[in-house]
């Protein structure tokens, strides 16, 4: 005999991440008695496009700026799907802005060290101990 497939947590017709993708059987739905309730006006997923996670701004980061800070942009940015398919709009959209403030800080930090670079560098060739008399 054919079972029936199990759907995700993350399809539309189940549970949206709430753990009872299970929703055929009996014995979840007596041990999940939030199964019953509807889902409030501000739970609902919106039909709006899921916020922009800039994985790879957060990738790129890391590889050639910070790398400390740019891991914690792409720890934040892969935070951002789950979030949305599991319903959490308001995390997904502070999991994006996170990872867009980390992103930017490792290129800040970066930009920060270089210039400081040149100019204790440019200090040192021209008044360095090549120059002496």
């Amino acid at each position: 005999m054919a079972r029936k497939p199990k759907e995700s947590p993350y399809d539309s017709s189940a549970g949206r991440g709430t753990g009872d993708f299970l929703a055929g059987s009996s014995a979840t739905e007596k041990a999940s008695p939030t199964r019953a309730l509807p889902m409030p006006a501000a739970d609902k997923p919106s039909k709006d496009p899921p916020p922009n996670s800039s994985l790879a701004g957060a990738i790129l980061a890391t590889l050639f700026c910070f790398w400390p800070l740019g891991i914690l942009a792409i720890i934040y940015a892969l935070q951002v799907r789950p979030r949305w398919k599991r319903g959490d709009e308001t995390g997904a959209r502070h999991s994006a802005e996170m990872a867009e403030k980390f992103t930017f800080a490792a290129a800040g930090v970066f930009v920060i060290v270089f210039v400081l670079t040149l100019i204790f560098g440019g200090f040192y060739w021209f008044f360095g101990p090549r120059h002496r008399f």
